[in-house]
């Protein structure tokens, strides 16, 4: 969904009293970067969405792998309700945050073992509640990364399990999804 796309849903959301949007940030209201650090917005995105917010009488919110600090760096100088790592954070209408509990002894070990075995070119991002692989910058090690992933998961399958996203391999604590 681009800025233009959005600006032009507006009208619409504004005469919808009972609508409310939940937006995913990476691949819907911003490009995939090569690195997520180096995730932008694009200009204009803070202000339409603004605009969004307030049509929809703050029923608006922002759902991320990301942490709510790196959405808030996105899309600053907005600070949207929203929840980061995929609902291990969350920011409600009337500001403030609420952080769950942090990454089990197992998902340390998981994550110990994930990071061990990838391969030159993934790129892994450790989450705390989560372990991202990414290989955007290397697409043909999607089999590579989703089998060694799989691997270092297994000892420990009922502690987390993988969601696979756009050229990402995450193992997530279990009971913290974005629904």
């Amino acid at each position: 969904m681009n800025v233009s796309t959005m600006t032009t849903m507006l009208d619409d959301f504004s005469r919808a009293a009972d609508w409310a949007l939940f937006l995913d940030l990476d691949g819907t209201l911003i490009d995939i970067a090569p690195e997520p650090a180096k995730a932008r917005a694009p200009a204009g995105l803070a202000m339409v969405l603004e605009d969004l917010h307030r049509a929809l009488h703050g029923a608006l919110a922002v759902v991320s792998g990301r942490s709510i600090d790196d959405v808030d760096r996105i899309l600053r100088p907005l600070k949207l309700p929203g929840a980061g790592p995929h609902g291990a954070e969350l920011r409600r209408l009337r500001g403030g945050r609420v952080l769950r509990s942090g990454p089990s002894r197992a998902m340390r070990r998981i994550a110990e073992r994930v990071i061990a075995t990838m391969p030159d070119g993934a790129l892994v991002e450790d989450k705390g509640h989560s372990i991202a692989v990414h290989y955007r910058r290397a697409p043909h090690l999607a089999r590579t990364v989703k089998t060694r992933v799989a691997r270092a998961l297994a000892p420990d399958r009922h502690e987390a399990h993988v969601l696979h996203g756009k050229m990402v391999a995450e193992v997530k604590t279990k009971g913290i999804d974005k629904g």
